[in-house]
């Protein structure tokens, strides 16, 4: 099966109220593709006991979304991969392969690389570079 392919031309990395936002989408404003990743930096109890301490996923609207379920992320050559186990890519609409092409320098990348460890630090998640 093919993956699904987000063009990444825009890449936003946020940390407010908590949260670490990695973002990728086809234009700045009101984008037609999007991938938002999200994990909040200290979750409580309450969060843990609903599974909200693994990194959030929303892929072009709200009702495709997931908590963890994340299998493998990829960074490579301007390419992020990230493979989806069954149930979280039944939830978000799409393959268990989800690719996004980016448009960033090295520096970029290499900025990149370190938010995704931060955001998946501690997850049952493969990161590769």
């Amino acid at each position: 099966m093919e993956s699904l392919v987000i063009d990444g031309k825009h890449v936003i990395v946020q940390e407010d109220d908590a949260v670490l936002t990695v973002a990728f989408a086809d234009r700045p404003d009101q984008p037609t593709t999007y991938l938002l990743l999200q994990r909040l930096i200290s979750p409580t109890e309450q969060d843990k006991r609903l599974g909200h301490d693994k990194v959030y996923i929303e892929l072009n609207e709200q009702s495709h979304s997931a908590y963890g379920g994340i299998k493998q992320v990829q960074l490579r050559n301007n390419r992020l991969l990230l493979r989806l186990d069954d149930k979280t890519a039944s939830l978000l609409d799409a393959d268990q392969d989800l690719e996004v092409e980016l448009r960033s320098d090295a520096k970029e990348v290499a900025n990149l690389h370190a938010q995704l460890k931060r955001l998946f630090a501690g997850q049952a998640t493969t990161i590769e570079s």
